[in-house]
């Protein structure tokens, strides 16, 4: 699989040897191919969890807020990491109503983001 990535795939090739560095610091030593094959499972996990738990789901309304007293199984929170939401959406268009899967991640992560990421006006 990793043939298939090339030199312009930068952010994936760092990711997985940020990946297989924190495996070897736990004490999991594996080889690189392994190594974005563990990633992409761990990151479609909660999607197919989420998905799995939700053979059909009814169209809410446009700006509806999902809760998890009115959708359980629609939403799903992960601690320290963040909130899955799998919700129907429409078309402008045609009006097609169709299911679509939102993630917000921890007010930490956004804080975070707003202390490390500088804003500018590009006026």
């Amino acid at each position: 699989m990793l043939d298939k990535l090339q030199k312009i795939d930068e952010d994936t090739l760092e990711l997985i040897k940020r990946a297989n560095q924190l495996f070897f610091r736990v004490g999991i030593r594996t080889d690189e191919e392994r190594t974005w094959e563990i990633i992409k499972e761990l990151f479609k996990l909660p999607f197919k969890m989420i998905i799995e738990k939700n053979p059909e789901i009814e169209y809410q309304g446009k700006g509806v807020h999902l809760t998890n007293k009115q959708h359980p199984t629609q939403v799903m929170t992960i601690r320290e990491l963040g909130r899955f939401e799998l919700k129907a959406v429409s078309t402008r268009q045609n009006n097609i109503k169709r299911p679509a899967i939102r993630f917000k991640p921890t007010k930490e992560i956004q804080l975070l983001a707003e202390q490390k990421v500088k804003v500018i006006d590009s006026e």
